[in-house]
């Protein structure tokens, strides 16, 4: 039997696509002395079942599979908090949503409920919406629960009515909980009202998360044909209104300038709490490094392995080897065949022994340095992305989720000239193409590995400058090639739109039928034939403007301003180069970038394919001057 001043305390959650908060929510909670959770995912589309998975290797979650689409919440939610009752014999229930964070007097749940009179049943908790203020997001959120800090005191629904609190109760074997979580039935004792808890709501996030929400939310009410049509009213409404632009304008209204918070905070009409931001902070970390640390001794045992078995393969060539006067130039070399993997071995361990101590995403350039021992290992470069799925969990699955798994357009650019890559955007994404656009930094860290991406815009850890062109391509490629399931990349420059998308796409079909890897404008002129001009005036180093370029040439490349196509084993094969040539990329000369891509498919044995034999359509139509030197079906945009 518990004491009473340590009463169990299990929580229900029912979950939709809520893979960018619900890692979150479960361990703030578990953090105030929630022991138990049972989630229940009701045909999430993300990645909200894998987080919950991954949790359940360190707290106690029973996760269900709900397959109706019928949003029966009051039905499923009470046989979850029937189940806290009789399965795991708790004294209480919190029964939430994935947007609400409870936040308990000294972030202690069991000490406050155990002094709850014992004739209390329940206890009504307000809830408090975060503010979103206008211009103002991070990683595309407008709020989120490890930024934001100021919230309405007095919050309202979307129709603009009150907004209901919550119910928190007793476990109980015959409770009966209500549509939406407000209220329940089937109890005896009362049901009070707390000042001494909130909960710090956040149903407003992104537009297309929040837009997506009421699309699936009310097909499934509207599917519902046993619930009160007043049930879910503000859902059923906005569903209704989906068509129109009232969703677009009623985002508009809740967001806010920072001098109205200001004006609205003087008024005692919004409370600022930064304690559930600075809680998460240091539970992520923790979380985060408990995540490093068991994949990490995955990665000291399969370095170990793919090291022995290369070391193995090397033997299988030396057919002296217990020869007692050895003379093979094999046997000779074999001391230095495997002293760069077995250095490479040392160096993993080594940087599995120091997570602890040093940040691994700011020593980019370590990781680098240790690939370069020995690229065959790509059980590193599996830890890698595995660093970036656990440091950066919500960009990485937001641009997953963005570049989608067929062809992806990526618009190289910079800051100075977001405004025209926008428009070259706008042009593929009218006819259905996902695009994104690439910039580099003014102030960056040169050892980082970080990365930012707001659902349109990938910002990279590199200079944005011309000079470093290659460093920026490539190293979006290393983002996608790790972090995406795109079939193709097609890289254009800032200036190209769209122009003619059937012929744009017979080029992109013909090159999956033939399972081409690289597909552009061909050059096939030697070193000392190129014209090493085009980047004079666009360098913000002018030393380099007196300086040709500095690389040997391949023997054919695509034409980076003419736009190419690279398939995903051309994009991998870019990302190992970047990856395992720091010291090529941080050679002090112009990079072309072109030409860096052509000189990696040389050396990777990958062929690049031309294009200039696409036919038009129909000979007769005229392309303009401005589809001059770009890809079939593509052209320049027009000056402003």
């Amino acid at each position: 039997m518990r004491e009473p001043s340590d009463p169990s305390i299990v929580m229900t959650l029912l979950v939709r696509d809520e893979q960018d908060i619900i890692a979150e929510n479960i361990l703030f909670h578990h953090y105030q002395g929630v022991e138990r959770f049972i989630v229940m995912d009701n045909l999430s589309s993300d990645d909200t079942v894998n987080v919950v998975r991954e949790l359940s290797q360190s707290i106690p979650i029973e996760l269900i599979l709900q397959e109706e689409d019928t949003y029966s919440q009051g039905e499923w939610v009470t046989a979850m908090a029937r189940s806290a009752a009789t399965k795991y014999k708790a004294d209480w229930v919190i029964n939430n949503d994935a947007d609400e964070f409870w936040v308990f007097p000294a972030f202690d749940a069991k000490s406050y409920l155990s002094n709850v009179d014992q004739d209390v049943d329940g206890i009504v908790v307000d809830r408090h919406n975060a503010i979103l203020l206008r211009d103002v997001s991070h990683q595309g959120w407008l709020a989120h629960p490890t930024f934001s800090e100021k919230f309405d005191v007095e919050s309202v629904n979307q129709l603009g009515l009150p907004l209901p609190g919550k119910c928190l109760h007793r476990a109980l074997a015959a409770i009966t909980v209500q549509q939406g979580n407000h209220s329940i039935t089937g109890h005896q004792g009362r049901i009070n009202h707390s000042s001494d808890i909130s909960i710090l709501h956040f149903p407003y996030r992104r537009f297309d998360h929040y837009r997506n929400k009421i699309l699936l939310g009310g097909a499934a009410y509207a599917r519902n044909d046993s619930l009160d049509p007043q049930i879910g009213v503000t859902w059923r409404q906005q569903y209704a209104e989906l068509e129109s632009s009232s969703l677009d304008v009623f985002w508009s209204q809740i967001q806010h300038s920072r001098q109205v918070c200001i004006r609205r905070q003087s008024r005692g009409e919004l409370l600022v709490d930064e304690r559930l931001k600075q809680v998460l902070e240091m539970l992520l970390s923790a979380h985060q490094q408990r995540q490093l640390q068991r994949l990490s001794v995955d990665l000291v045992r399969d370095t170990s392995a793919a090291v022995s078995c290369y070391v193995s393969s090397v033997m299988e060539y030396i057919p002296d080897l217990d020869d007692p006067a050895p003379r093979s130039l094999h046997h000779n070399n074999l001391p230095f065949l495997v002293q760069g993997p077995q250095h490479h071995e040392q160096g993993v361990r080594q940087w599995v022994d120091e997570l602890s101590q040093q940040d691994p995403m700011s020593r980019f350039s370590d990781f680098r340095d240790l690939v370069s021992l020995f690229p065959q290992n790509q059980a590193l470069v599996d830890w890698m992305f595995s660093l970036l799925s656990i440091r950066l969990p919500h960009v990485v699955r937001l641009l997953k989720q963005a570049c989608g798994t067929e062809d992806l357009i990526l618009h190289i650019s910079c800051r100075q000239y977001l405004a025209r890559a926008l428009r070259s955007v706008d042009s593929f994404r009218k006819h259905g193409y996902r695009s994104i656009v690439v910039v580099g930094s003014d102030v960056h860290e040169v050892n980082g590995f970080g990365f930012d991406f707001d659902g349109q815009i990938l910002a990279l850890p590199v200079p944005d400058g011309y000079e470093n062109l290659a460093t920026k391509v490539f190293h979006a490629y290393l983002i996608l090639s790790m972090c995406t399931d795109v079939r193709s990349v097609v890289k254009v420059d800032d200036d190209i739109r769209l122009h003619d998308p059937e012929r744009f796409e017979r080029l992109l079909r013909r090159m999956r039928r033939r399972d081409q890897q690289c597909c552009g404008k061909l050059i096939r002129v030697a070193h000392r034939d190129q014209c090493h001009g085009w980047h004079i005036g666009k360098c913000s180093n002018e030393q380099l403007h007196q300086r040709g370029y500095q690389f040997p040439m391949p023997r054919v490349y695509a034409s980076g301003g003419f736009g190419y196509v690279l398939r995903p084993q051309a994009v991998k094969a870019c990302a190992l180069m970047y990856l395992s040539m720091r010291a090529f990329f941080n050679m002090n000369c112009v990079q072309l970038e072109d030409v860096f891509v052509g000189l990696c498919l040389e050396g990777a044995g990958i062929r690049s394919s031309s294009c200039e034999y696409e036919p038009p359509e129909n000979p007769e139509v005229r392309y303009p001057d401005t589809a001059f030197a770009v890809l079939p079906g593509l052209a320049r945009l027009p000056d402003d």
